[in-house]
This record gives structure tokens, C-alpha cells and sequence, in this order.
């Protein structure tokens, strides 16, 4: 039993090691105006200009604030380092 539970696991990072894959380097350039100087963007895939999905990534200094603003469709977001701080309403 010991056997096949370590075959099986040997398999499973063995495949999981198969579907890796390099990401290119990513892009860095100013954001957009709509956001206070300072800010960064990277393009991971899509056209944020163009209708349909996209993915970006930002990079804001430490302390950094973005001014109350709207959104015309549904976003997800991710913070990979660093805190953030919603607030909503009027």
C-alpha cells in the first residue's frame, strides 16, 4: 500500500511539472491618466482598450490612494503583496 501511495504521488508532481510554464516578463509603463502619477501597469493578456476580457496587473508605491471611481463591468482582484482598502457608497 505504501508503494502505490508513493508511486501515486511521484506521478502527480511529476505531472504537475509537465504543465508548468515559463511566463514571459512583463511590460511596465505609466498607468493610465485616471490614476494619480506614481502608479504602473502591466498588460498579462487581452486589450484593456478593446471590448471583452483582459488581465493587468498594478503596481502602486506605498501609501498610494486611487480617488473614488467607477467600474462599467465586473473585475476581480488579486493583491499579491501589500494591503488594500475598499470603501463604497456616496
Amino acid at each position: 500500500m505504501r508503494r502505490l501511495v508513493l508511486v501515486g504521488v511521484v506521478a502527480l508532481l511529476a505531472g504537475s511539472a509537465v504543465h508548468t510554464e515559463a511566463r514571459p516578463a512583463l511590460t511596465w509603463g505609466p498607468a493610465p491618466p485616471s490614476l494619480p502619477k506614481g502608479a504602473k501597469l502591466a498588460v498579462v493578456s487581452g486589450d484593456p482598450g478593446q471590448a471583452g476580457p483582459f488581465v493587468i496587473q498594478l503596481k502602486f508605491p506605498p501609501g498610494y490612494a486611487v480617488p473614488p471611481h467607477r467600474h462599467p463591468t465586473d473585475e476581480h482582484v488579486t493583491v499579491v503583496h501589500g494591503a488594500l482598502t475598499l470603501g463604497m457608497g456616496r
